[in-house]
């Protein structure tokens, strides 16, 4: 069987791991992941949140770049592989404009 270089799941964890990588680590979004490891910092165990919930609390989505929210989702990957956070299984509607009620993780507090 011929394999078809579209579909590896091993390279495509690559490409995101490398890409997650990338937008935790660009200059665009370093107020944004200090403002949220702050904000991080000062959540209970056990509490469920959402982006917007962080968004509502004062944390400032990054500023510049046609994919500043790359530098959101690099954030809640990053936190949640150290063991900070877990997704709960649950997706809700977001309730920002720009978002247009798109889905996003629920995420809880370890």
């Amino acid at each position: 069987m011929t394999r078809d270089p579209e579909f590896d799941f091993v390279k495509g964890e690559e490409q995101a791991t490398f890409g997650m990588n990338l937008a935790a680590e660009a200059r665009r979004g370093l107020l944004f992941r200090v403002r949220a490891n702050h904000w991080l910092s000062k959540q209970p165990p056990g509490r469920v949140f959402t982006a917007d919930n962080m968004m509502r609390e004062g944390v400032e989505l990054p500023s510049e770049g046609a994919n500043k929210n790359n530098a959101v989702g690099a954030w809640f990957g990053a936190q949640s592989k150290a063991g900070r956070i877990e997704f709960t299984g649950r997706m809700k509607k977001s309730s920002r404009v720009d978002r247009h009620v798109g889905l996003q993780r629920e995420w809880r507090v370890l």
